[in-house]
């Protein structure tokens, strides 16, 4: 194993931050070190892949809704769920009392539910806003 692989207290450039990797830094350094200098992604479980496919359903929904100013119907947010999870299954590691079925269920329900009960309330005037902190040297970007 080279060297720069067991010294992750060496020193690295680094383009940018983001809160994402700042977390994993301060939970575990050593597996910030795999993932953001050595490039290593851990292949998502099935709560990851159910939880982004949730994410991105409710993500465009709160997008039409900004558009259109109508709600997305449940059918829909839980079809771009469904669609979602089954991308993220095909690199997913799943737990041995994961099944894909229920995966792509837990993403459904969690979209159908999101889209009856909390997007009638949302009035959404920007999603996934992008933003930028220059700290000199790094920048964070969220």
């Amino acid at each position: 194993m080279s060297d720069h692989v067991l010294e992750p207290e060496k020193e690295v450039e680094l383009d940018h931050l983001s809160p994402s990797s700042i977390r994993m830094y301060m939970r575990c350094p050593r597996q910030w070190w795999y993932r953001y200098v050595l490039g290593m992604k851990i292949a998502p479980d099935g709560g990851l892949v159910s939880g982004i496919a949730f994410h991105n359903a409710a993500e465009r929904c709160l997008t039409d809704k900004i558009e259109t100013g109508e709600d997305a119907p449940p059918d829909e947010a839980a079809e771009i769920a469904r669609d979602e999870a089954e991308k993220g299954l095909e690199t997913a590691i799943l737990a041995e009392d994961q099944s894909k079925g229920s995966v792509i269920d837990k993403a459904v329900r969690f979209a159908t539910t999101w889209a009856e009960e909390a997007l009638p309330a949302a009035q959404p005037d920007k999603v996934e806003d992008e933003w930028e902190l220059d700290h000199g040297e790094v920048r964070e970007i969220g």
